[in-house]
C-alpha cells in the first residue's frame, strides 16, 4: 500500500466529539479518495493496454520467428510461447500491481462512503442526547441519570440468537 492510502485509512476514524469537524472534512477527504480511485482506474487500464499489446507483439513476433525457420507452428503453440514469455509476464506483473492498487482505493472509497452514513446516525444520537452522561436533577428521586436509565433498557432487552429474537416463554 502506498503512503496515501495509509493516510486516508487513517482519517476514517469517526471522533465521536467532533462530529463537526468531520461533517467538514467528510466532503473533502471523500473527492480527494475519489479523485485517487479515478486515477488508479487509470492507470489500471492502461496497464492491461500495454499487457495486451505486448501479448499481441510476442505472438506476432513467434509467428514470424516459426516463419523465418521455416517451421510450422499451431495456434495452441503460440499461445503457449507467449504466456511464457519474460516481457509478457512482466506486463501481467505490472497489471497486477495496477489492479490490485485500484481494488484498494475502491474499498477506501466505499468506506469514506459508509463514514458519511455512519456520521449522519451518530448525530442523530448526539442530538438525542446518547452520548450525554448528565444526571436529571429533580425533587424525584425515581428520576435517574441517562446512562443507568440505558443500562436498565440494556438489561430488560431479549437478545437475539442467531438473527432472530429469542422469546421469554
Amino acid at each position: 500500500m502506498t503512503a496515501d492510502l495509509d493516510k486516508y485509512k487513517a482519517s476514517l476514524a469517526i471522533d465521536k466529539n467532533s462530529l463537526d469537524t468531520c461533517i467538514q472534512e467528510q466532503v473533502i477527504l471523500y473527492s480527494e479518495v475519489s479523485e485517487h480511485y479515478i486515477n488508479a482506474l487509470a492507470i489500471r487500464d492502461t496497464k492491461k493496454k500495454e499487457m495486451e499489446e505486448q501479448y499481441a507483439f510476442t505472438c506476432l513476433q513467434i509467428r514470424q520467428d516459426a516463419a523465418n525457420e521455416g517451421r510450422k507452428i499451431t495456434e495452441a503453440g503460440i499461445k503457449e510461447h507467449a504466456l511464457t514469455d519474460d516481457e509478457y509476464l512482466a506486463s501481467v506483473g505490472a497489471h497486477l500491481v495496477a489492479k490490485t492498487n485500484t481494488d484498494y482505493w475502491a474499498s477506501l472509497k466505499e468506506a469514506y462512503s459508509q463514514r458519511s452514513h455512519m456520521i449522519k446516525e451518530l448525530a442523530g444520537l448526539y442530538v438525542a442526547g446518547y452520548f450525554s452522561d448528565l444526571t436529571i436533577k429533580s425533587e424525584h428521586p425515581e428520576e435517574v441519570s441517562n446512562s443507568e436509565r440505558r443500562a436498565k433498557l440494556t438489561q430488560h432487552r431479549r437478545p437475539l440468537v442467531k438473527g432472530r429474537t429469542k422469546s421469554k416463554t
